[in-house]
């Protein structure tokens, strides 16, 4: 008889994120440590007999003129064991955990590890440190019985699956061993030892999750798709995708430029927090665990990257996805075409294709994939003037689009007159007249630049395609998007990186083959971000977004059961170059407000009156008052949003208002995304409103609710990863002209929620944020 059992585990620690059986479990807090012995561990489940006292194998590590090593216990208060050497440099250490059935049989087919940073003082880690873990299952009879490795671990703490090739059935005729080693892989940093916090054993059955296939697009503009209207391009395959699936009307960046949006897709934060463009250092390390392809991995995901990466971390790329391959474009010596190992040359686009196939081919059942495949096309290779050079596409394109009449340009050479010195010297007129500053120009690059969008269609054809023949379609939702606008001439513009509808506003098709009929082949006006993409992936992986997470999930508006959206967003473009000037500003259903502080320029556009934007109102008197109330909440974003320097120092902006010991800070941010109670909705009205505690505020009014405004009685709680530190609630009435005021005395926080409760009662429009002090050791 085979028995297994179905009590789970705690999400973090359960296996494959609580789709597993689990067979037995237990942790290493509060264990007696002497030597290398930590002592009386039981598991908290029957199954095996409790393992009793573990013994640590320590290996000499390089570059160490030391023989030996033991554990030790370390300075916080779970008191985890880990061994006293560095890892980084590469020495490594094992435990052998007895297994002995005490039923007929048992079936595991994984192991869950728990696993935390440390360095030299026993303190938390404070930057990512890498290792590769091993299982092994030995039997007293049959001796090796199988054993799987998992590489490239990185992260100060986390959880790490090992699955075996198949299920392992143990009886109870013998007794077997399970032996866990560690070996650092980060060579040659130092400063780090690995504890081993938890670890689960037991068998996970199919995971019903869904498959996330992530395809995006290199400078897209949102009307050059067939499904958004355009009156020439054949994009078939994404049209389909949008009939079956939602289409968003109203898709955004927050920042139109490669770098820092494709920052602000993995972590879900604005550039501003960040920090990272073209010329600035890599995204902060704080961040860097918490890209959307690492939280998916740690809850049990296969996680690929094909294509253009264009992003700088911490770490590389193949410490953020299981799979790495990155495919040049157009900044080669042969653009867009890749030899190939027979000699002929490839476009990008089809390369790209080429491997995700491969990917989806080599997916084992029973465990969910996210693939990123992000397309080199339809990016121009900059400095060519001729369409061929420009836009290269593939053969599959061939013959495409000759005589077909093309929209007009969008062309306005009295309004270009008429704008100020650095937009008339900008590096967007300066790129205009490399392609598109005559008819004949316009003409032939349009044709070029539509045929790369339909070699972009035909290779998304292809990998659909497999997905049908492994049986993978019905369970894998499609995104398409791209990560930037793009001028194509409009305005006597090329490019991107201003305000304009051109360079902000992006395709956005999301196609979830779980969608009922009567909820497909919708056109959703909600405004969606790039920042969303992290926390709707999570959301479908039934994992929740990182503390710092500044987007919303998605996935309610797809599915159709919610209606809270947000009322505007913050954009901003920040590049440190002398022919991009740099703004910021709010985009909101109706005004578009943009704040070129370097050259004190504002505009604000009317886009339901002006939907060109060709008029500036912020040089008309009778809308200053529009004007101010944008100013202010462009304002407001940039005191809330988190600034790069303030991530790098470990601050955070949270409150859980519910309480449900979930933060929702950013939710507020969003003006709701919350679960409606009598608490979110007083007045029973559906939405989502503590702002309604101003008087004469309408929950529906976006320009009387003011962001982050609470109740005076709701309480805030920090829940961090890292002990350690100390904090303190502060609040600020008007974050515009006020600083910050204390609210409470400090407190230490030790691996538990702390939850500070403002005293007396407060101004009915307050925020608050918990200031840290990082006592940590280097």
């Amino acid at each position: 008889m085979i028995r297994t059992f179905t009590i789970l585990l705690p999400l973090l620690f359960s296996l494959s994120s609580g789709y597993g059986q689990v067979v037995a479990s237990t942790d290493f807090t509060n264990r007696t440590v002497a030597g290398k012995v930590a002592s009386n561990l039981t598991w908290t489940l029957d199954g095996v007999a409790d393992p009793g006292d573990l013994t640590w194998t320590p290996t000499t590590p390089q570059n160490s003129s030391s023989s030996t090593a033991v554990l030790f216990d370390t300075n916080d208060a779970a008191h985890h064991f880990a061994p006293q050497r560095n890892i980084d440099n590469q020495g490594a250490w094992s435990v052998s955990i007895p297994l002995v059935p005490t039923v007929p049989e048992i079936e595991i087919n994984e192991v869950a590890l728990g696993w935390q940073h440390f360095n030299n003082s026993g303190n938390f880690q404070t930057a990512d440190r890498s290792a590769d873990w091993t299982a092994t299952v030995e039997g007293s009879a049959a001796g090796l019985v199988a054993s799987t490795t998992a590489t490239g671990v990185s992260g100060l703490a986390g959880n790490t699956v090992l699955r075996f090739p198949s299920t392992l059935i143990l009886d109870d005729s013998q007794t077997y061993t399970l032996t866990i080693h560690v070996v650092g892989t980060n060579f040659p940093a130092v400063g780090n030892n690995t504890a081993l916090t938890r670890i689960s054993i037991g068998k996970t059955e199919t995971d019903t999750r869904p498959n996330i296939l992530f395809l995006m697009a290199d400078d897209q503009r949102f009307d050059t798709l067939g499904c958004y209207g355009h009156p020439v391009v054949k994009t078939p395959v994404i049209d389909s995708l949008a009939e079956r699936g939602v289409r968003f009307a109203n898709a955004f960046v927050t920042t139109p430029i490669c770098a820092a949006s494709r920052a602000s897709v993995l972590t879900g934060v604005t550039e501003r927090t960040h920090g990272y463009t073209f010329g600035q250092p890599s995204v902060p390390a704080q961040l860097d665990a918490l890209t959307y392809p690492k939280l998916l991995r740690q809850a049990g995901y296969r996680t690929g990257f094909i294509g253009k990466y264009g992003v700088s971390f911490a770490t590389s790329a193949a410490n953020h996805f299981d799979s790495v391959q990155q495919v040049a474009g157009y900044a080669t010596s042969t653009p867009y075409f890749i030899q190939q190992p027979d000699g002929t040359y490839r476009h990008s686009t089809d390369v790209c294709a080429d491997k995700a196939i491969e990917f989806i081919e080599e997916q084992s059942s029973g465990q969910p994939f996210c693939l990123s495949i992000s397309f080199n096309a339809p990016h121009a290779r900059d400095g060519a003037t001729v369409a061929e050079e420009s836009y290269p596409w593939p053969s599959s394109a061939d013959g495409l689009y000759l005589t077909e009449e093309l929209p007009d340009q969008g062309l306005n050479e009295s309004w270009f007159a008429n704008q100020p010195a650095f937009v008339r010297n900008s590096i967007s007129r300066n790129r205009f007249n490399w392609r598109w500053n005559t008819p004949e120009k316009f003409d032939s690059h349009m044709r070029a630049h539509l045929r790369m969008i339909t070699g972009i269609d035909t290779a998304i054809g292809n990998i659909l395609t497999t997905l049908e023949n492994e049986g993978l379609a019905d369970n894998t939702i499609v995104v398409y998007t791209a990560d930037n606008g793009l001028f194509l001439g409009a305005r006597g513009f090329a490019g991107k990186w201003n305000h304009y509808e051109q360079s902000l506003r992006v395709p956005l098709v999301i196609c979830d083959p779980r969608l009922p009929e009567n909820r497909q082949g919708r056109v959703e006006p909600a405004i969606a971000l790039n920042i969303d993409f992290a926390p709707t992936f999570l959301e479908w992986a039934e994992q929740a977004p990182s503390d710092h997470c500044q987007g919303i999930s998605l996935a309610p508006i797809v599915e159709g059961r919610s209606a809270i959206t947000r009322a505007d967003f913050f954009c901003e473009h920040h590049m440190d170059n002398a022919s991009i000037p740099k703004w910021r500003g709010v985009r909101d259903q109706r005004y578009v407000y943009a704040d070129y502080y370097e050259e004190g320029y504002e505009y604000l556009h009317d886009i339901q009156a002006d939907p060109g934007q060709w008029v500036n109102l912020a040089l008309d008197v009778n809308y200053q008052e529009v004007l101010q109330q944008m100013r202010n909440r462009s304002a407001t974003y940039q005191a809330v949003l988190q600034t790069r320097a303030s991530v790098a120092n470990n601050e955070v902006l949270v409150l859980d208002s519910e309480p449900d010991g979930l933060l929702d800070f950013w939710e507020l941010n969003t003006f709701g995304n919350l679960n409606q109670n009598s608490h979110d909705d007083p007045d029973g009205d559906g939405f989502d409103n503590r702002s309604e505690s101003l008087a004469g505020t309408a929950p529906n009014d976006a320009t009387s609710r003011p962001i982050f405004t609470i109740h005076p009685n709701l309480q805030l709680t920090y829940a961090p990863y890292t002990p350690g530190r100390t904090l303190e609630l502060q609040h600020s009435v008007n974050l515009a002209s006020d600083g910050w005021t204390n609210l409470s005395s400090p407190a230490n926080y030790d691996g538990t929620a702390v939850t500070f409760a403002p005293s007396g009662e407060s101004e009915p429009a307050q925020f608050f944020r918990i200031q840290i002090s990082d006592s940590l050791a280097p």
